[in-house]
């Protein structure tokens, strides 16, 4: 799981740069709230990679988005797999929480 960690990570460095982007790795071995920071002109990602997208724990993702918002950042998470299996190339799902701290899957 590691190695596809940085694996998925050496080929989206490969793309950013193709695409303009610069950017930054933490290289902090999957400890920090995001992988790598991007930004091409107004666009700017904090970008978090895991293997499975199920395993991100409230906190990490609570420090993700609390990052995010106060650098102006979109925050995204890749991954490969969910707990029900692995994603399809292609798929996007969007997980938003409520004020109840609800967690609602939209696709």
């Amino acid at each position: 799981m590691e190695d596809f960690r940085k694996f998925l990570l050496k080929e989206l460095a490969i793309q950013l740069r193709n695409r303009g982007f610069v950017f930054a790795e933490p290289d902090l071995d999957g400890i920090s709230a995001f992988d790598i920071a991007a930004r091409r002109e107004e666009d700017k990602f904090l970008i978090k990679i895991l293997y499975n997208i199920e395993t991100m724990r409230d906190e990490g993702a609570r420090d993700l988005m609390n990052v995010s918002k106060i650098l102006g950042c979109v925050a995204i998470i890749i991954g490969s797999r969910a707990s029900n299996g692995s994603l399809e190339d292609g798929i996007s799902i969007l997980q938003a929480r409520s004020a109840n701290n609800d967690l609602r899957d939209l696709y």
